[in-house]
């Protein structure tokens, strides 16, 4: 009569369950740096554009002033129609503030709570 062939026991070493962690946490930080760095990246390009913006608001605000602030307070005061290039700079100036919002806001939310997907 023979003897049954041993099976070997199922693999439950320590060196191979211990390596699957670290292998899962190598990659998270791989994952987690390379975010950081597209963060990072989208910061400077969002600081680039709200320096142009607040650039822009600045020289619209000097060409009303040497267009005549006081004429155009003296126009909204009198009900008189201000002048059409003052009414186009004070339109401009108040789209460049709002983008200039936008993009504080848009960088606020880049420095918010990172929501890591846990589904694969």
């Amino acid at each position: 009569m023979r003897l049954p062939k041993p099976v070997p026991p199922p693999v439950t070493s320590a060196t191979v369950t211990s390596k699957m962690p670290r292998v899962n946490m190598v990659l998270f930080a791989g994952a987690v740096r390379r975010m950081q760095i597209l963060k990072d990246d989208r910061r400077l390009k969002l600081l680039a554009e709200l320096r142009s913006v607040v650039t822009m608001i600045s020289q619209l605000a000097q060409q009303l002033a040497w267009n005549g602030v006081a004429s155009a307070a003296l126009a909204a005061r009198t009900g008189a129609v201000c002048s059409t290039l003052d009414q186009d700079v004070l339109r401009d100036i108040s789209f460049f503030r709002h983008e200039k919002q936008r993009l504080k806001q848009e960088m606020a939310g880049l420095d918010g709570p990172v929501m890591y997907n846990t589904y694969y």
